[in-house]
């Protein structure tokens, strides 16, 4: 019964951490954009897209 649970839970949770890991990567890419439309030379832009 308590395997059964703990499964449960678990398949419960994996979509809740992928949720965060996509959270995470659009904030990341957002940051990077606003990086990109913030750059004012073309050193800086080309700075950002090495980052990518």
């Amino acid at each position: 019964m308590n395997a059964k649970l703990e499964e449960l839970n678990n398949s419960r949770l994996i979509p809740i951490v992928e949720l965060e890991q996509i959270k995470s990567d659009m904030e990341s890419t957002r940051s990077l954009a606003n990086s990109y439309m913030d750059a004012s030379d073309e050193a800086e832009v080309n700075n950002v897209l090495t980052s990518i």
